[in-house]
């Protein structure tokens, strides 16, 4: 995002040179306004080593890339995102991940929902696997820091439990 927020600015201010202070300054202010954000993806970074988990969908991908969780369905959150039907060999090895504890935790995109993925979201609150609840888009009431926040605080309480659960 500071990226953006830079190159935002820059943009703006060729187009508007007089204002261009202002610009800088706003993005500056934007910037540090995500410290508190970066501070915690960092903490959470810190934990992670390698962890497998399955994804509804690649929503959240970047993130657990970033992270260092590797997603062990890609077939299936394809097919989720591409609005195909589910292979019995993909919903198999999700179901074969939860029941076998293989994978750190369950993402789930909230908004992209179907009867197999609610059906594989309650098997592994069944047998007691994290589901991640994340949505793709900006819900209402919410800014970029606060939405993304949201999200990676609930990733924070699961690596938490994890962490209080192997002691």
């Amino acid at each position: 995002m500071p990226k953006l927020a830079n190159t935002l600015a820059d943009k703006f201010a060729k187009k508007d040179p007089a204002d261009k202070a202002t610009f800088k300054a706003n993005a500056k202010k934007y910037i540090a306004s995500l410290d508190d954000l970066n501070t915690l993806i960092n903490k959470l970074k810190s934990k992670v080593n390698g962890q497998l988990v399955d994804v509804s969908e690649p929503v959240f991908g970047y993130a657990l890339d970033y992270l260092g969780y590797k997603v062990n369905d890609d077939h299936f959150s394809k097919s989720t995102e591409d609005g195909t039907d589910y292979s019995a060999k993909d919903i198999h090895g999700i179901e074969t991940d939860i029941k076998e504890k293989k994978i750190a935790f369950f993402v789930n995109n909230i908004q992209a929902s179907s009867k197999t993925v609610n059906q594989l979201v309650k098997l592994a609150e069944q047998n007691n696997v994290p589901v991640l609840k994340v949505t793709e888009t900006l819900p209402k009431g919410k800014n970029y820091r606060t939405w993304m926040t949201s999200q990676y605080q609930q990733l924070e309480k699961i690596q938490d439990q994890a962490t209080n659960s192997a002691k």
